[in-house]
């Protein structure tokens, strides 16, 4: 899950300094399992509360961590976070499996972002 969490938050990076990039090309030649089509749920905690979340069911795994990790945090522009609060914040992704469904959840960033 760490390839997906370190993915999610780059996405966001991506929208709040509009020069990190995303390498889709590189990445996915790297890791088949992004290719994959698997439901996902990101969701963004403030204060251990939901704050924001986004599912996407069609999309490849990469398409759909980049898309709903943008629009769990940007997405609402009456419930935009506090960039001062990304520190405190929490991110977590729910992939949905045929096993069942697998979720880690950690800080959205830390100090050295």
């Amino acid at each position: 899950m760490s390839l997906i969490l370190d993915l999610a938050r780059e996405s966001i990076l991506e929208v709040m300094q509009s020069k990190n990039r995303i390498d889709k090309e590189a990445l996915l030649k790297e890791n088949q399992i992004l290719h994959e089509i698997l439901p996902v749920r990101v969701n963004i905690y403030h204060e251990n509360t939901l704050f924001s979340s986004c599912t996407a069911d069609n999309l490849p795994l990469i398409d759909a961590i980049i898309t709903c990790s943008k629009k769990a945090a940007f997405g609402n522009k009456e419930k935009l976070l506090l960039i001062n609060a990304f520190f405190e914040d929490e991110i977590e992704v729910v992939l949905h499996t045929d096993d069942g469904e697998l979720s880690h959840r950690e800080k959205l960033f830390t100090a050295s972002v």
